[in-house]
């Protein structure tokens, strides 16, 4: 591929934090309908911040589901920290998801990463458009997470 691929945050959900890496407080969602990719992720994340709580999510609706019933009002640390999104799901993709969240304010502040086998440049570029803060190739290895969550100034 020629082009390069897009490495700045989204300005949709741009990531104006300055001072210091924001602390993990909410659970990451790894949404994958893939139990494999899942766990791969899982792993990932797990050598890169081992402190956090990792909930796994299988499905688009499920997500969707899982983000309406957050209580904003009762508790920070209910929301999630963090989403890792796969892109390709039956239901609702991933594309879908960042559409909804785009809809909703108090879904705004979560910073999505996107995980995908798709390496071409109109999918990063949607992705990016849509809110996507990251865009990683699957398999999630620690490394590039660790240099995505450093990029969007989450504490590793």
């Amino acid at each position: 591929m020629s082009e390069e691929k897009p490495s700045t945050p989204s300005p949709r959900r741009g990531n104006n934090r300055k001072h210091g890496a924001t602390a993990v407080r909410g659970p990451i969602l790894i949404v994958d309908d893939n139990p494999d990719d899942a766990k791969l992720a899982q792993r990932a994340f797990e050598r890169v911040n081992p402190h956090c709580t990792v909930t796994m999510v299988a499905s688009g609706t499920a997500l969707v589901e899982y983000l309406k019933e957050l209580d904003v009002s009762k508790s920070a640390a209910s929301i999630p920290s963090l989403i890792l999104l796969d892109l390709k799901m039956p239901e609702m993709d991933g594309f879908a998801i960042l559409e909804w969240m785009a809809k909703h304010p108090y879904l705004a502040s979560i910073p999505v990463i996107v995980l995908s086998t798709f390496d071409d440049l109109h999918h990063i570029r949607q992705a990016y458009s849509l809110g996507a803060r990251s865009y990683l190739l699957k398999p999630i290895n620690p490394q590039p997470l660790r240099d995505a969550l450093q990029s969007l100034n989450i504490a590793v």
